[in-house]
């Protein structure tokens, strides 16, 4: 466990960096491509090799550990800064019901299978779907992705009131002037 953990933390900046340089919906895509290969590794190596599973879990952790962020960060791609809140409401309840549905679905594979390696099984199955739905929604998009020399370097700010961000210039918001 404290290898898919440290894994998982070792890789946000790479996986990030990745995002930032990429469309997230194809590292989205790739990223549940790859986990969906671990997990049939994982499923096929794990009752033999503990070295096998010690480095496909690190895989696994480097990896699910990113889809989250990269999620957020593609839905406030597509969504204005005035619906984040929602947007990041209605992130975290998928999460949550993915969160409470999963293990009972997972269990229920490891049952099926008559194995606690039924999870990688598991998982090779909803990545891969995952996978599938992301790039079919891909082709549906109608969203222009900006280019990277377009966009603009991200400037943090102390907190302050909501008036100072109608004056950033790179804010579409206008203030009545006196």
């Amino acid at each position: 466990m404290s290898i898919t953990v440290f894994c998982g933390l070792a890789a946000q900046w790479a996986v990030g960096t990745l995002s930032d340089r990429f469309d997230r919906t194809v590292v989205l895509t790739v990223i549940a491509t790859a986990i969906a290969v671990v997990g049939g590794f994982l499923f096929v190596i794990g009752e033999t090799s503990f070295g096998g599973m010690a480095v496909g879990m690190g895989l696994f952790g480097a990896l699910m550990f990113a889809v989250y962020p990269i999620s957020v960060a593609r839905a406030h791609d597509i969504f204005g800064g005035q619906e984040a809140v929602a947007v990041s409401a209605g992130l975290l309840f998928a999460y949550s019901i993915g969160a409470s549905v999963s293990p009972v679905l997972a269990s229920g594979m490891m049952a099926l299978l008559d194995s606690p390696f039924g999870l990688f099984a598991f998982w090779f199955f909803i990545n891969g779907a995952f996978a599938v739905v992301t790039l079919y929604l891909k082709k549906q998009e109608k969203v222009e992705i900006v280019a990277v020399e377009d966009q603009v370097a991200f400037v943090p700010m102390k907190s302050t009131s909501p008036v100072v961000m109608s004056l950033d210039p790179r804010s579409d918001l206008e203030i009545d002037r006196y």
